[in-house]
């Protein structure tokens, strides 16, 4: 046998070209791999420092928001653009950003819908592309100018939420009457107990239990103890286990006295300028209005004593009041500038109810803050006292306790183990249960004669209090229990307490307080002012004509975060 030598050659040629091909395509496929997997890299690379610059901003913005909070008085002393880069520093962080940001600032400008105290904040980072490492290496992972921008929409001294509603009890909320009727949202921070089915028009929100006739029920089964669209409805309506609301806490006065800028005049005349009491011998203070010459408060004013009041007020601002506020006659509106409460707001149409506010924002609006309680009617006569106060049901003397609220559950106050104040220097820390005007204090019942009663201690520190000669007149003869109409908003951190002897009786506005007891006769009609809702800070953007009514209302946080957004990124600093 012979072998053929020509064939071994090319089949040696042909699996080498087999291999040669096999070899390449592993190449190609390796650097294809390598391709994406360094196209990956980069992905994630670029994606990261996206991600480092929108914290950088989101920071910067968080705080200018800070720089806000911080402000005392006047927020306007904020607005500018601070900066932090490597050369500039006039922004103060608390922290050193990454070492990729060239640039990051924060930009504080009022707000361009000429909301007073609100304000846009804007903050911004930019990257670089070429950073050097601890080690000196540049690496090119960051696109050229890679920029985020984050801004909110910030209110200044905000009111407090509890103002969203009709009537908001920092207690046990109550209503017992058929003949109620109430025309926005109720809530309670503690149980809310209904009896005879009261009608409600708006959400029921209650910390604790829904109760008829102080038995504990289930508001969704059987009918419930209400009536109205929440009656008809509880499913959608009631709201039981609902967060607390924190009230604000008037025990300090001191920075509403700083903020005051307004009057209140009559005929012309300056009964109060700012502040009464600073200078003025008696804290207190003694006004009347009359359709003719109505009282005209206009912005914020504080008296640091009681208050007594009737009669006819007009313009817009808030009484804070560092006593007791007197409620000795009907308190309306100008007939010439009220608002129309015929039909209420709150059962309006959104799109109606947006026009009623937008048509009203230069009519009447009265707030009073009060320090200590409101009390309505002729609180000398026996027949108030033996209902408000004496009542074993609801009268101020068994309801007003804190001691017997049980545990708040808010981290800081007694109930969470955690000795608290000795408020009354016995040497013990005090009991641990629900300060609810959160005064630091664990208050007791309600005492008549020094907390309530019109004494002549109290009639000598009341600035022109009425006079038969060289005498002041009797208490029962300046209030009168012949009362039907209560207009504006009522704040009290303690007790409002009404004794009517005729109906049918009318707020126009809301009642916001830790204690209740008002009494009424015939019926009691609750039209919420829809101009005070927190929905109205909201809507500025897309030429929504809606404002805020600045009243200066009792606040308890610094800053709210009305609006956040991003504004659309960019690749390269313009």
């Amino acid at each position: 046998m012979k072998t053929d030598n020509r064939r071994k050659k090319k089949i040696s040629g042909s699996i080498l070209v087999a291999v040669l091909e096999i070899m390449l395509l592993v190449s190609f496929s390796i650097f294809g791999i390598m391709g994406l997997s360094q196209y990956h890299y980069r992905k994630q690379g670029w994606r990261a420092s996206r991600l480092d610059a929108f914290y950088t901003a989101e920071n910067a913005m968080l705080e200018g928001i800070q720089m806000l909070a911080d402000q005392n008085v006047d927020a306007t002393v904020a607005k500018g653009t601070y900066v932090w880069s490597k050369n500039v520093q006039t922004l103060n962080l608390p922290y050193t950003p990454s070492p990729k940001v060239l640039y990051t600032s924060v930009k504080i400008e009022a707000d361009p819908m000429g909301v007073t105290d609100n304000y846009l904040v804007t903050g911004t980072a930019v990257l670089s592309s070429r950073t050097a490492t601890a080690t000196g290496e540049q690496h090119a992972d960051v696109p050229d100018g890679t920029v985020r921008t984050v801004r909110s929409l910030v209110r200044w001294h905000p009111p407090s939420l509890v103002f969203d509603y009709e009537y908001f009890l920092n207690n046990w909320g109550w209503w017992w009457g058929s003949t109620i009727t109430g025309y926005g949202d109720q809530r309670s921070n503690w149980d809310f107990d209904f009896k005879d089915r009261p009608k409600v028009y708006g959400h029921i929100f209650a910390n604790g239990q829904v109760a008829s006739n102080k038995v504990p029920i289930n508001p969704f089964t059987g009918t419930p103890p209400f009536a109205g669209s929440a009656g008809t409805n509880p499913l959608t309506y009631c709201h039981v286990g609902a967060p607390r609301i924190k009230m604000p806490n008037l025990k300090d006065l001191t920075y509403y006295e700083t903020s005051a800028t307004g009057t209140i005049k009559k005929n012309g005349a300056t009964l109060i300028n700012r502040v009464h009491g600073d200078n003025e011998p008696k804290p207190g203070i003694y006004l009347e209005g009359t359709d003719a010459s109505p009282l005209v408060i206009d912005g914020n004013v504080v008296i640091r004593g009681d208050a007594i009041i009737k009669g006819t007020i007009k313009g817009k601002g808030t009484i804070y009041i560092g006593g007791n506020l007197y409620v000795a006659g009907d308190i309306k509106y100008s007939s010439a500038t009220r608002p129309d409460f015929s039909t209420p707001p709150e059962s309006m149409t959104p799109a109606n109810r947006d026009a009623w506010v937008d048509g009203n924002m230069n009519k009447d609006m009265v707030c009073f803050a009060v320090r200590e309680s409101i009390f309505g009617g002729k609180v000398n006569d026996s027949t108030w006292k033996s209902n408000c106060f004496d009542n074993t049901s609801y009268g101020l003397k068994y309801i007003g306790s804190e001691a017997t609220l049980g545990a708040d559950g808010i981290r800081g106050t007694p109930d969470d183990n955690i000795k608290y104040l000795d408020t009354n220097n016995d040497g013990i820390p005090d009991s641990a249960w629900y300060d609810a005007d959160e005064d630091g204090v664990i208050d007791a019942n309600y005492n008549y004669d020094t907390q309530i009663k019109m004494t002549p201690a109290r009639i000598n520190n009341i600035a022109d209090y009425p006079m038969s000669g060289k005498n002041p007149v009797d208490y029962n003869s300046v209030a009168t229990d012949q009362l039907t109409t209560f207009e504006g908003v009522y704040y009290t951190n303690h007790a409002f307490a009404v004794k009517h002897a005729k109906g049918p009786d009318y707020i126009n506005g809301t009642i916001v307080c830790r204690d209740e007891a008002w009494i009424f006769s015939d019926s009691l009609n609750m039209r919420y002012d829809s101009r005070i809702h927190s929905r109205y800070q909201r809507k500025y953007f897309g030429g929504d004509p809606n404002r805020i009514i600045d009243l200066g209302l009792p606040i308890v946080e610094d800053v709210r975060i009305l609006d956040r957004y991003e504004i659309p990124p960019v690749k390269k600093l313009l």
